[in-house]
């Protein structure tokens, strides 16, 4: 396995520990955290962010984040450019609480 996408990754930025704990030696990770609200007390114990979007992949498959102009409120995402050798795709991780409904 090359790629491996995971939703719900409960972390607040890519400093977050867990996420390096996943990658094995020879892979890397590309992260999009849920966006935290202004009001959060990030500071606390109790805090805890939800959703996210992680890819996980080997290191010989070059990941760069794009940023899509579009402002959502439904669901979470996570868009890469990637390139493997002579080809070159583009992967995009959606992710819809079940807290949120939407109509894509």
């Amino acid at each position: 396995m090359d790629i491996f996408v995971i939703t719900e990754t409960w972390h607040e930025d890519s400093s977050t520990t867990v996420l390096k704990q996943l990658c094995s030696p020879g892979f890397r990770f590309l992260d999009a955290a849920r966006p935290m609200p202004a009001e959060a007390d990030v500071h606390t114990v109790d805090f805890q962010n939800h959703g996210g979007l992680t890819f996980i992949h080997r290191s010989t498959v070059g990941f760069q984040k794009t940023t899509l102009d579009c402002s959502v409120k439904t669901f979470e995402f996570l868009c890469s450019d990637a390139t493997s050798g002579s080809s070159h795709f583009v992967l995009l991780g959606i992710y819809q609480p079940a807290s949120h409904s939407c109509f894509l």
